[in-house]
């Protein structure tokens, strides 16, 4: 009750109306019982003692902890037994007591709790009397009575406290009586058994019997109170455990033994997409997945199995382990599967293979070309030297245009081996992706005599960009879409903005690039066409990942090909 604080009108007309109702019973019914000898004043004070200490040494009820004071118990047996004078008497002397005790305690919360004990006291004595029910010892005939008076009491109780919240509160459903019956319920159960035992005892040897009642509810008290100090101290670690679990990047599985029972951590429930009550119908059907879901029921352990695993939107590469769950005897209590996602990791391995590639390509390239480029410097001298002295006819004769246009082509290739010999590290400048695309596709326009139409859309988001570098990315692309379309087509050219990249989309609707080159598109010298050197799309890669971004293949088919380069928004400084 410490915890309610009466806030509206209605609820101060409601305690005000219960007191009255207690205060007119009491006064009608109660009358000081007489105590003729010295045992029946100490086994008073011996009762009043106990309601004082069963009301401080309370039960905690598992698994929650819910108090349950058994002072109860002794008022209904003082009722069964001695009729309610006494029990009156004996609830006066605990109201007394737990005034002088809880002297910071407000006033009307000490009226509330004795108007209540009050009632329910007196009104089931009534109905105990009225069905039957006799004073004095156990009689089971009478068991009817007894449980009557319990019902009473309990719904007394729970009727007058959910009334005061069902006032103090904008809540008018019935909801709050419901739950707090439904938690008195077994409470009130108890507290019938005790008091019935509390009766046999009262009727043989009271005094004895009443400390011993006291005594054993004492120690059930503590033992109860140890017990859920020792519960709540390992719910405190599972869920220590179950959040240290969660937070980590590992998919864990568990399964229980004894309770035949999956668990799965935070991370495996991302990477496997269900929930832990889906996992079994899962290894039981392996439609998909085969061979991960296997690892689930076999008998043997494995360690860092590497495996794939496709969901409907993600390809995981996993690292899978399996290994017995002891407990502290090193008794097998269960499984414990752990994977990792190690598909970054293996992205990464490839990127840093493909440089290495690219560097060790860049060394040799370097030299074949300074080695190529200088007799080429003496052949193309005397090629000019023969265009400038021959007539006409002796040119073409002698094909001297056609062998300075294959030599033109040649020092290309030699170009762009030098470019990924020795990659030049981008001069970056704050600009827009539009403005170097219009000189792009001017100088396009000039060159190409196909029926291309380009459209383009782009956000007008200012990047760091090295001019340059960007126009001999831009350029390759759309040459590349062009040569992919043949004669008349469109390339669009559009933008998407994400929360720290600036994706530019560009696609055509050529005829694809064959499904057997898509994964080694980017691969140096790797070309489907007749007059390609197969460096185009690795320099543009090289570019774009200097610019600390990168490039990816989005879609391919007959009906087209889409290529994404990202770009970071962050400024560097």
């Amino acid at each position: 009750m410490s915890s309610l604080t009466p806030t509206k009108p209605v609820t101060n007309i409601y305690l005000l109306s219960l007191s009255l109702a207690a205060g007119i019973l009491i006064t009608m019914t109660f009358t000081i019982p007489t105590l003729s000898s010295f045992p029946d004043w100490i086994l008073v004070l011996l009762m009043s003692s106990a309601i004082v200490l069963l009301n401080h040494y309370v039960i905690f009820l598992p698994p929650n902890g819910n108090g349950l004071s058994m002072d109860s118990a002794i008022y209904l047996a003082s009722i069964f037994v001695f009729g309610v004078e006494y029990s009156l008497m004996l609830l006066l002397v605990n109201s007394m007591v737990t005034l002088i005790q809880r002297r910071t305690m407000e006033m009307w919360k000490h009226l509330f709790n004795f108007s209540i004990f009050t009632i329910t006291i007196i009104t089931s004595y009534f109905v105990y009397i009225l069905t039957g029910g006799e004073l004095g010892q156990l009689n089971l005939v009478h068991l009817h009575s007894y449980v009557l008076a319990l019902i009473c009491y309990l719904f007394l109780n729970v009727l007058f406290i959910a009334f005061y919240f069902w006032f103090n509160s904008s809540d008018r459903s019935f909801t709050i009586i419901r739950n707090i019956l439904k938690e008195s319920v077994s409470n009130y159960v108890i507290i019938l058994a005790s008091s019935l035992s509390l009766v046999t005892l009262l009727v043989t040897h009271p005094i004895f019997n009443i400390i011993l009642f006291t005594f054993i509810i004492i120690l059930i008290s503590n033992a109860l109170r140890e017990y859920h100090l020792l519960y709540e101290e390992v719910s405190i670690d599972k869920a220590f455990r179950e959040q240290i679990m969660n937070s980590i990047p590992v998919g864990i599985a568990t399964y229980d033994f004894r309770k035949q029972k999956y668990t799965l951590n935070t991370t495996a429930k991302q990477i496997l997409e269900i929930e832990s009550d889906q996992l079994k119908e899962k290894i039981n059907k392996k439609n998909t997945n085969r061979e991960f879901w296997d690892i689930f029921s076999s008998k043997y352990n494995i360690h860092n199995k590497k495996l794939h695993f496709n969901t409907v939107q993600n390809h995981y590469q996993l690292l899978v382990s399996r290994a017995d769950l002891l407990d502290q005897y090193d008794t097998a209590v269960g499984k414990i599967y752990s994977f990792i996602d190690i598909t970054e990791i293996e992205q990464l391995e490839k990127r840093i293979y493909q440089s290495e590639k690219l560097a060790l390509l860049g060394e040799i390239s370097a030299k074949a070309a300074h080695e190529i480029r200088n007799p080429l410097t003496v052949i193309y001298g005397f090629l000019t030297l023969m265009k400038q002295s021959l007539s006409d006819s002796d040119k073409n004769r002698f094909q001297v245009p056609l062998m300075l246009l294959e030599f033109e082509r040649i020092n290309s290739i030699i170009d762009e081996m030098l470019s990924i010999a020795k990659p030049k590290e981008p001069s970056l400048v704050e600009g827009y992706v539009e403005d170097i695309l219009k000189d792009v596709l001017a100088l396009y326009k000039q060159s190409s005599s196909q029926n291309i139409n380009i459209d383009v859309d782009l956000h007008p988001i200012k990047l760091l960009l090295d001019k340059r570098q960007m126009t001999q990315v831009l350029y390759n692309m759309i040459r590349n879409s062009a040569e992919a379309i043949g004669f008349a087509g469109t390339i669009s050219i559009f933008s998407k903005v994400t929360v720290d990249t600036y994706q530019i989309f560009i696609k055509d609707d050529g005829s694809g690039i064959p499904l057997e080159l898509q994964k080694t598109i980017f691969e140096p010298f790797l070309t489907s066409k007749d007059s390609g050197t197969g460096l185009g799309l690795t320099i543009v890669q090289r570019i774009i990942e200097n610019h600390g971004g990168s490039i990816k293949l989005f879609e391919s088919s007959e009906t087209g090909t889409t290529f994404i380069v990202s770009l970071p928004l962050q400024i560097k400084t």
